[in-house]
This record gives structure tokens, sequence and C-alpha cells, in this order.
């Protein structure tokens, strides 16, 4: 919150006891509390519940405000889960999820069965910039937001959003942020990028706009054999 960022995500810590719901209620209670009401809340629920439960559980939060409810379903029943939890929340709630979707069809899937509002979409995961963008034209096409995701290579993943009509957002963490000087390894491009106020400026440069630091680069080399 100090330095800026306008969407917090919280992790639910999965709980299979008599009352997972209110494990759930109380943990976004605090978070909420703790970073105020104006900023955007994002829940990931990191999979872990059945469609029924994470339905009773967005219920029970609506009244906390969350932007997002992230992977709310077991990875078994994906798709169908989604959808279920997406029609019962009625839009009050987007829906965040795929980012374990590799390729294009199997993300066409998952829009073609209306269940997310918002995509994570890492672009390692899916094979590299140009699979990248291809899906998140295919996202655009069915009014579906992206998210980069990950939290690392923010030199990478951001031109990505700023080059997308329906980019919404760049995933990063405090430890990955040049402001903590945590293991994004900042040090590697003559000028990396620093988020500030929440925000990311882009370079002017041509492609991604950056340079890499071929000295601090030779520090890491493999030795040949």
């Amino acid at each position: 919150m100090d330095h800026g960022y306008k969407i917090i995500k919280t992790h639910i810590q999965p709980y299979y006891g008599d009352n997972p719901v209110e494990r759930v209620i109380k943990q976004v209670k605090m978070i909420r509390e703790a970073v105020g009401k104006d900023t955007l809340l994002a829940v990931d629920f990191y999979n872990k519940y059945t469609p029924e439960i994470a339905t009773k559980a967005a219920l029970a939060i609506e009244k906390y405000h969350p932007f997002w409810i992230e992977d709310p379903i077991y990875s078994d029943n994906y798709i169908d889960g989604l959808s279920i939890v997406r029609s019962a929340v009625r839009g009050r709630i987007n829906i965040t999820g795929g980012e374990e979707f590799r390729t294009l069809y199997n993300i066409k899937r998952l829009f073609e069965a209306g269940a997310v509002d918002i995509l994570n979409l890492y672009p390692w995961g899916i094979g590299g910039i140009t699979p990248w963008m291809k899906v998140a034209a295919l996202a655009e096409a069915y009014s579906v937001r992206v998210n980069t995701y990950g939290g690392v290579a923010l030199e990478v993943q951001s031109p990505l959003i700023a080059a997308t009509p329906n980019g919404l957002a760049v995933d990063t963490l405090p430890i990955f942020c040049p402001v903590y000087g945590g293991v994004r390894w900042p040090e590697l491009y003559i000028e990396p990028i620093e988020p500030k106020d929440g925000y990311i400026e882009m370079s002017r440069k041509p492609g991604l706009g950056i340079e890499l630091n071929e000295k601090e680069i030779e520090k890491y080399k493999v030795a040949e054999y």
C-alpha cells in the first residue's frame, strides 16, 4: 500500500474443516480492513474448493467488495466449475483464471463456456509473445480482460499489457519489485522497469524497449565444459 499498488491480491489458505466458508470470510474481512475501501481486492482461492463451497464463499464475501475471485475450483472440473461460480455471482464479482492453460484451443473452450471475466496468461506458459498476443486478441472477441501472471519479467510482460486493448494489470510481488531489492534482477537491464504509485511507464524505445546489461549477465554465465 505504501508503494501505491492499486490492486492487492490475497491467497486464501485452504481449510477442509467444518466451516471452510467462515475461514474465507475471516481472512477477506481482515485484508479489506487493512487495505481500506478504495483499493481493489483480488481473492485467490488457489484451486481448492468444490463449485458449491466456492459459490457460497464468493457470495459470503461480496459485502467486502472483492474485485475478482481467482481459481476457485479444483483443477479436475475446472471449466464447468468456473462456469457454475460465474453464473452464481451474476456479474457482481469478476471470475479470474486460466493460468494453467497452455494452448489457444484450450483457452478458447474456457471462453466458449463463459467461465471467466479475466484471463491470467503466462507469456512463457503459452509459448512466447506471438501466441500470447493471439490469445489476448481472442479474449477481446469474447469481452474477456487479460492479466499477465507470475510476478516476474516485468520488462517483457508490461509491454504486452500496454499493447493489448483489453489488458488489465501486470502481476508482480513486492519481493520482485526493485523498491524491495528482491529477486527480479533489475540489474540485468540498462533501464529496468520500476513500478511507481501503482503504474508502470513504458519505454519509448522500439520493441520491448529493453537493453540487456551485458556486464551483469556475464556474472551469471554458465562455465563451458
